[in-house]
């Protein structure tokens, strides 16, 4: 008995829907400016439809609109921007505040590699940054290093130092220093970080270029920036192509 009267009243419900769209279709006088031979719930329903189509139409518009936002983004040349890039400081914005520093310091394109520091009696300090003893007990830069006001500064970035002068030979390295790795008693950066001041960073330029088409598929996963393949974040460049950090 129970299940008659259910499926009456669905029935009778179907029913009644059906006819209020059959009515609707049927009156043309039935808008949403509520004209005269429009019964009031055909009116209400009607005007019920009518913003829902508006909505739709707005959504599929703003949609639309972000499509091509995005498809305005160019994906390489000069003025590209990069996505999915790194967040934290890498060691290509160390080298590119580096040598603005340098430039307003009043560096100049020769090189001089003397830090004015000695190492007859003891070693070269690591404030000085990446040095060697010469043969005339002088401290001088490593190659790739120029010296300005006592200390070695990278001419590119593609001149890295992984030693970060940190030791463990008794304690771990201390998590200061970024990534790195133990070895020998040193605190050396893993695979794709170069050290600055004590700390590692990471490499994140591929050396490629994509001003006039997009980054090479065998640099890995990389994204264009003015010009510049980078790797994405997570992902560090080693001998050009960009592998996940371990």
């Amino acid at each position: 008995m129970a299940r008659n009267v259910l499926l009456a009243l669905f029935a009778v419900a179907c029913t009644a829907t059906d006819l209020l769209q059959e009515g609707l279709e049927a009156d043309d006088a039935c808008d949403a400016s509520g004209s005269e031979g429009c019964s009031l719930e055909l009116r209400q329903l009607r005007a019920k439809q009518l913003a829902a189509n508006g909505a739709m139409a707005t959504d599929a518009s703003s949609s639309a609109a972000v499509e091509s936002a995005k498809e305005g983004v160019e994906s390489f040349g000069e003025h590209a921007i990069g996505q999915d890039m790194w967040e934290t400081t890498t060691w290509n914005d160390i080298v590119a505040a580096v040598q603005a520093n340098i430039t307003a310091r009043g560096g100049n394109s020769m090189c001089n590699r003397d830090t004015g520091g000695t190492c007859m009696i003891r070693s070269c300090k690591d404030s000085r940054g990446p040095t060697r003893c010469s043969s005339d007990y002088k401290c001088q830069c490593e190659t790739g290093y120029c010296a300005l006001e006592g200390q070695c500064f990278p001419m590119d970035s593609s001149h890295c130092h992984e030693n970060t002068g940190g030791t463990c030979s008794i304690f771990p390295c201390s998590g200061s220093r970024g990534d790195t790795k133990c070895k020998s008693g040193q605190c050396i950066c893993k695979t794709g970080g170069c050290a600055y001041n004590g700390k590692c960073y990471p490499v994140v330029d591929t050396g490629g270029t994509c001003h006039i088409m997009g980054c090479a598929s065998s640099r890995g996963p990389t994204t264009c920036h003015n010009g510049r393949c980078l790797c994405t974040s997570g992902h560090v460049s080693v001998q050009g192509v960009c592998v996940q950090v371990r």
